[in-house]
């Protein structure tokens, strides 16, 4: 899978990367440490949101899967990736993302040098406190 994240790096995909914990990627070329955004949250509460957004000319698609990409989620064992269809469940799920890409109470840039940055703004965003938020309007 990082492989296939490097190729499509080197081919002008821009990515980004929600980690917890290991991240096994490391960019090899001036494309990929160009394309490839790697963010760390370490928070309160242990999460693996698992949503995967896919966006390609002006064509928007989001995912939840049972799985992340760890290899031996992958190879050996059964899991699921469902697409989201209903447009407000898919507009809950972005925001979450954008959430924690620009968390910077918690959320840092991962560098392959370990010159990890915590992520600045000029409002204070802790995305777990923002998940609190948007789900409170909800009655699930």
């Amino acid at each position: 899978m990082i492989d296939k994240l490097r190729h499509a790096a080197d081919e002008g995909v821009e990515i980004d990367l929600i980690v917890r914990g290991i991240c096994c990627y490391h960019p090899q070329t001036k494309l990929q440490e160009k394309n490839i955004k790697v963010v760390s949250i370490i928070d309160r509460f242990l999460e693996h949101t698992r949503i995967y957004h896919f966006h390609n000319d002006g064509v928007s698609k989001v995912y939840l899967a049972s799985a992340d990409w760890m290899t031996r989620n992958l190879s050996r064992r059964i899991e699921v990736a469902f697409p989201i269809l209903k447009e407000s469940a898919k507009a809950l799920l972005l925001a979450e993302l954008d959430a924690q890409l620009h968390d910077n109470k918690k959320g840092r840039y991962v560098a392959c040098k370990k010159e990890n940055q915590f992520i600045e703004g000029d409002e204070t965003i802790g995305s777990q406190e923002k998940m609190f938020e948007l789900v409170s309007k909800y009655n699930f």
